[in-house]
């Protein structure tokens, strides 16, 4: 996955020369993905509202849902209920890179220009706002919900630094604690849910 992130980071850069890129901000397609009220209020909100209204049915309201649980606690116990594991985890790689982009999108619409590195380390804060919200990284075990309230409370964390006065490559730092400190309950949690159910 890293692997070709960073091969395809290189194409932008030998297509763009390393260059910063105009984006249309007339144009009808990026209305829509950087649309903005008169009162300020972004429709950028609403794509987030939806997809999250999305997931959340997909991931608690059906059967994939369950398949999803299944694989991430225990692959070996999936395949013997009968879960095809393999098209679930496929399914899963087709879907996150297609809300990737979507978010890139996004991203890419807020502001006149862009470049290839826009969204960098992007995803390590991500990683932040998922175990924050309660996501086991051994998988098994989370809530849309909970990522949802990882989120803002990552946002509160910005924009409380920034409000401070603190620089920004601080807020970095808080990141790479607060992934540590979240990944030490996370183990945690889970040995205590294992030791419980060995007793």
């Amino acid at each position: 996955t890293l692997g070709t992130m960073m091969s395809l980071r290189g194409i932008i850069y030998l297509t763009t020369s390393g260059n910063y890129v105009t984006v249309p901000r007339g144009d009808a397609f990026f209305q829509i993905f950087s649309f903005r009220f008169e009162n300020r209020f972004n429709v950028t909100a609403f794509w987030f509202l939806g997809v999250a209204i999305l997931v959340f049915l997909i991931l608690h309201r059906t059967r994939f849902g369950n398949w999803i649980f299944a694989t991430g606690g225990n692959k070996q116990a999936a395949i013997q209920a009968g879960v095809p594991v393999d098209r679930v985890k496929l399914i899963l790689f087709g879907l996150t890179s297609g809300l990737a982009s979507l978010a890139g999108i996004i991203q890419m619409t807020r502001f006149p220009i862009t470049e290839a590195q826009r969204g960098q380390l992007v995803e390590m804060f991500l990683i932040a706002m998922v175990v924050m919200g309660g996501t086991r990284l051994s998988g098994g075990y989370g809530s849309v919900v909970g990522v949802v309230l990882g989120v803002f409370l990552m946002a509160i964390i910005q924009s409380g630094l920034s409000l401070m006065g603190v620089p920004g490559y601080w807020y970095q730092g808080v990141v790479g604690i607060v992934i540590l400190f979240a990944v030490t309950v996370n183990i945690s949690s889970q040995k205590r849910a294992l030791g419980g159910r060995n007793e």
